[in-house]
Formats: C-alpha cells, sequence, structure tokens
C-alpha cells in the first residue's frame, strides 16, 4: 500500500453525470482565479471496447449491469441473476436502482431520462405529514437545473410536464421520431396469420464427452490498493444519489469531521425525496 498526497481547492465526489457537470462548472468559473478543481472516483477507469466485447459475451443482453466490472473496493447493486443485497431496502416498495461505480459513472448506461422534480416533492411533511421539508423550494432550483439541461442537450416539451414548471423552454426541442417507427406499420400489414417454421439442422455433429482426471490448481493474487491523503478547502458531493447520503452521514463518524453540513444527514429515520424519475405526487 502506498500513499500518495493530494491538495486541491475544490473536490468533487463522483465522476458520474452531476460530478462531472460541477467539476466543468468549477473549472469554467474558477480557472482564471487559479483555484484547484480535483475529482475522486472509487471505481475503476475502463474501456469501451472491453465494454462491447462483455456486452457481446454476456448471456444476459437485458441486464444493463452485466457488461461492467464489479470492483471489489467499489461495489454496485446488482439484481440479476440474483440480488447482490447491496442495498438494504425495508420498505414495502423496493427500488432496483441500477448504477455504476467507475470512471464516468452511470453516463456508461444512461436511459438519458433526465426529468425534473416536482414542487410538492420539496414540502413533504407539510402537504403530508411525512419526511422532512428541504431548506428550498423547486424555484430555487430551476436556474440550475436549467444550467444543467443545456450543458448535456436535454430535448424535451414544457407542456408535457406541466408539475415541473419552467421559466425557459428546453434546450432542444423534441427530437422526431425515426423513419423506421413512422412506416413500422406498414411492414406489418399482412401478417395477420401465424405461420410454422421449419427448422433444419446444418452442419450438425455428436459431442463426445472425455474425462479426465488431475488436480485443480488457482493462482491467488493479492488486489492492488492504493491509499490517498488528500487535503482540500471545499467539497462538493456528486456521486449518485444513494451513496450522497452515505458519505455525507460519515461526516460524524470521527474521520470525517470537517464534511459540511446537510438537510438530511442528521435525519436517518426520515423519509425524503432523493429522485423521482417521473411524477408520483403532483403539483401544488
Amino acid at each position: 500500500m502506498s500513499e500518495q498526497p493530494l491538495a486541491a481547492d475544490y473536490v468533487v465526489i463522483g465522476s458520474g453525470i452531476c460530478g462531472s457537470l460541477v467539476a466543468h462548472r468549477l473549472a469554467h468559473r474558477l480557472a482564471q482565479q487559479g483555484a484547484s478543481v480535483l475529482i475522486l472516483e472509487a471505481g475503476p477507469r475502463i474501456r469501451r471496447d472491453d465494454i462491447f466485447k462483455a456486452f457481446l459475451d454476456s448471456p444476459r443482453k437485458r441486464d444493463f449491469q452485466a457488461p461492467y466490472p464489479f470492483s471489489p473496493w467499489a461495489p454496485h447493486p446488482d439484481f440479476q441473476p440474483v440480488d447482490n443485497d447491496y442495498l438494504q431496502q425495508a420498505g414495502p416498495d423496493p427500488y432496483k436502482a441500477e448504477y455504476l461505480r467507475v470512471v464516468g459513472g452511470t453516463t456508461w448506461h444512461w436511459s438519458a431520462m433526465a426529468w425534473r422534480m416536482v414542487r410538492n416533492d420539496f414540502r413533504l411533511q407539510t402537504l403530508y405529514g411525512i419526511g422532512v421539508d428541504w431548506p428550498f423550494d423547486y424555484e430555487t432550483l430551476d436556474p440550475f437545473y436549467q444550467e444543467a439541461e443545456e450543458i448535456m442537450g436535454v430535448a424535451g416539451s414544457a407542456d408535457e410536464h406541466p408539475e415541473s414548471p419552467r421559466t425557459r423552454p428546453f434546450p432542444l426541442e423534441l427530437v422526431a421520431e425515426p423513419f423506421a417507427i413512422a412506416i413500422a406499420g406498414t411492414l406489418l400489414r399482412g401478417l395477420e396469420h401465424a405461420f410454422a417454421a421449419r427448422l433444419d439442422a446444418l452442419n450438425a455433429g455428436a459431442l463426445q464427452r472425455r474425462g479426465q482426471g488431475g488436480r485443480m490448481r488457482g493462482d491467488a493474487r493479492p488486489l492492488r490498493e492504493q491509499c490517498h491523503q488528500l487535503r482540500l478547502a471545499r467539497q462538493r458531493v456528486g456521486p449518485s444519489q444513494l451513496d450522497q447520503q452515505r458519505v455525507l452521514r460519515r461526516r460524524n463518524s470521527g474521520r470525517a469531521s470537517r464534511f459540511g453540513h446537510h438537510p438530511y444527514a442528521e435525519e436517518p429515520e426520515q423519509k425524503y425525496t432523493l429522485f423521482c424519475p417521473r411524477p408520483l405526487i403532483g403539483t401544488s
């Protein structure tokens, strides 16, 4: 194990979509001041060609997590073929949150949905008597939502999302449907009756099994690990919504006393909205 001291004015935890946007914003606005920005990522750096090959070799093509490496030092939720119990959920409606812990985060298999939270998500205690209210309202986040959407190039229609009002339009208009979808109905006409297709076995042969005695020997190698000591002036948290809470709550563990305050870090038993993939509550 080796120690490599690091120092930075600003540290962003997580290199996913949120961490990348925060680092991008800090780097552009603080470059003239000579401030340094450092991104911390728990997971490994991966290569696109390796992931593509792993996808081709995977028997579970519908499992978006399957092609990506599972790091012992940076595990992530995995639900197929069995749940690895990374997420401990005691509620009646468990949510299968799939995300990656690698350089780039879940942008590697992101479904490109950029939903905004709705107004009532910020007032759960006031409106519904559960959890706690956020210390700010939806209108406070609106300009920051807009800035992130412009960097990502989000397309959409404000008319389809009245529960999340906008002061400015979407950066891009709705993407037109592919031509193939438009003509799909024409291609399917006339295929109203099913028919049996005959299967012919080509180049078939017998598989011979031969037993071979011997002893199997494994090659055990220690996990390479590096320990970094970091000195920073300010930190910005940008990991997944679930890991954010774990990181922030550790600030009082005795080893992270310098972590900043968080509105819900001291409320481990409370319920509050972490993310809203689609409108669930409505608007006021």
